[in-house]
């Protein structure tokens, strides 16, 4: 997977990249950089210690998505 190549296109609208412990989150990690590289000064990055269905996280990260969406202007 190689989502860097869409860092440039993505950068002026707000992102949220949230992340876990199943394996995907060093391709998040590198899209992050990208996109800050590309100028995205609204890139929110949550990363929950938790296996792919967040199943013991559900709460944190239902929080963590109204936050960020309480947050866009």
């Amino acid at each position: 997977m190689d989502f860097d190549k869409y860092a440039s296109s993505l950068a002026a609208h707000p992102r949220l990249l949230v992340t876990s412990d199943h394996g995907l989150a060093d391709f998040a990690n590198s899209l992050a950089a990208a996109s800050r590289q590309a100028g995205n000064k609204h890139l929110t990055e949550q990363h929950f210690a938790t296996e792919h269905s967040s199943s013991d996280k559900r709460i944190a990260l239902e929080t963590a998505v109204l936050d960020w969406l309480a947050s866009l202007p």
